[in-house]
């Protein structure tokens, strides 16, 4: 299947055409093949294992416009940019563009130009957007970050709910209902909001072996010192902090640039320009370290973010393992570490009481509460707790900070950790960073993040093979059609000018 030219297999095609790549990852194919043929589908897929391309793919291979649900606009963003840029027709229609902007993409999908457009839940079950959508022959309807469906789940949004109606109003349109995080509970609730009795269930292995996991007390008038300590033994690589309230975002945000981090606050509270503009540092700058509340980099494809520090309790452990999983999407070894102190357990606890909740969900919160504590002080394996929560079994990790001491410690983020396999070829570091220079040249010409031109692994397989033709490049893994005909003649100038 290295020629897309003599590829049968419409998605196979498609994945090697716009995708570029010559084989799935394990998992995507059952569940890309499944929708493609008109299943109901709910996908647990571990952040990093790629669940987009499962939908992405039956989307280019149906005929009609596939609808994808996103609860984000800069994930919204985020996924149209990166569909662009591989040559796929993609946009959004949400309250950040100008109306101008979204009344083309809305043309564009009513002309049948588009293969996918991304709107809101609310947007979505506008009346007069269901009114209009059903004028038009759809493909798929796909609900991303499906577990906030749930009224149990760590991330409920009323506002999901509202999609129940979709299988109704579109019968003869397969589902899709896609989450990185369900435990069994919250997946039968996705099941019945959103899909069909006869919908097919798949849901992947949760382990990130390459992300090593460690909990730290909290010293009493020394938390910011501990976190800039765990910071720093990053070496300059970016990472996301996470605090529980803007104000304390401000705050550890300002902390840590005083002392030379290139750290700056994301929160809810900040305009659209202000967002939009730490956005764009986190994506662009080396270095960058967002302080954040937890809603931040929800389904935005960073790869190389090197650590992930939780500076405050998270809301459980489904939003834990969320929230880890934004680090180490390339494979390359991670860290994410907690601050932990039983002042944090006793505000949680008033802040669930405190509420105006009905006593079964305080219960369910008092509940998660718990396992998160049992998690913070287990002498056990952390990864083997954390997967039993999702009903995954596993052995010893050798990985965390209850297996190997030293990662209680703040160690350097590649310490322990199991390394990715090696390139067949060695990589000459001065090619890979003459290619990374041309990246940044071309994604600030786009407006684009660094890795929606190519991500670090396609720029070390450039390196490591030192193709000498656009045929050579194109075979290479994540160079698609698109890509190949917008930068191939670029990178092979670099290649060609190097020693």
């Amino acid at each position: 299947m290295s020629d897309a030219g003599t590829i049968t297999d419409p998605l196979a095609a498609a994945l090697r055409r716009h995708f570029g790549f010559s084989s799935f990852r394990p998992g995507q194919e059952q569940v890309a093949r499944a929708l493609g043929d008109g299943t109901d589908v709910l996908a647990v897929m571990p952040t990093g294992a790629g669940k987009s391309l499962c939908y992405q793919l039956p989307a280019l291979t149906r005929d009609g416009l596939a609808i994808v649900v996103s609860p984000l606009i800069a994930l919204m963003q985020d996924q149209v940019q990166r569909l662009q840029a591989n040559g796929i027709a993609a946009d959004t229609v949400n309250s950040n563009r100008p109306r101008e902007g979204n009344v083309a993409a809305w043309k564009a999908a009513a002309r049948g130009e588009l293969d996918l457009l991304y709107l809101s839940p609310e947007r979505l079950t506008d009346p007069r957007m269901l009114d209009a959508l059903a004028r038009l022959p759809l493909s798929l309807l796909v609900v991303d970050e499906a577990h906030c469906v749930s009224q149990w789940g760590h991330d409920f949004r009323p506002e999901y709910l509202a999609l129940g109606c979709l299988k109704e109003r579109f019968p003869a349109v397969p589902v899709g209902a896609f989450t990185a995080t369900a435990d069994r509970a919250t997946r039968a609730e996705i099941a019945r909001v959103l899909l069909r009795p006869d919908h097919l269930s798949f849901v992947a292995g949760f382990d990130r072996p390459n992300i090593a996991l460690a909990v730290i007390r909290k010293r009493k008038g020394e938390v910011n010192g501990q976190i800039l300590g765990l910071v720093r033994a990053a070496g300059g690589e970016s990472g996301i902090v996470y605090c529980l309230s803007r104000a304390e975002t401000e705050r550890l945000a300002a902390r840590l640039s005083s002392a030379g981090v290139n750290a700056f606050p994301y929160h809810a509270g900040m305009d659209a320009d202000a967002r939009r503009a730490a956005l764009d540092r986190f994506l662009t700058e080396p270095g960058a370290v967002p302080v954040a509340t937890v809603a931040f980099g929800m389904g935005i494809d960073k790869p190389d973010v090197r650590f992930v520090i939780h500076a405050a309790l998270p809301g459980g452990l489904e939003a834990y393992y969320q929230e880890i999983g934004r680090a180490g999407r390339d494979g390359l070894p991670a860290v994410a570490t907690m601050l932990f102190g039983w002042n944090d357990v006793m505000a949680r606890r008033r802040m669930i009481d405190g509420t105006a909740a009905p006593d079964e969900r305080k219960r369910v919160e008092h509940a998660r509460l718990k396992r998160l504590v049992d998690y913070a002080e287990t002498t056990e394996c952390r990864r083997q707790l954390l997967l039993r929560h999702f009903g995954e079994e596993t052995g010893p990790c050798g990985a965390c900070d209850a297996c190997d001491a030293t990662l209680g410690e703040i160690t350097p983020v590649a310490v322990r950790v199991r390394p990715p396999a090696p390139a067949p070829r060695a990589v000459d570091p001065e090619l890979l960073a003459a290619l990374k220079r041309l990246r940044l040249d071309l994604a600030r010409a786009r407006r684009v993040p660094a890795y929606v031109v190519f991500h670090d692994a396609t720029l070390a397989a450039i390196a490591a093979a030192r193709p000498e033709t656009l045929d050579a490049l194109g075979a290479l893994p994540g160079v698609g059609a698109k890509k190949l005909a917008d930068f191939g003649s670029a990178v092979l100038g670099v290649v060609r000018a190097a020693p």
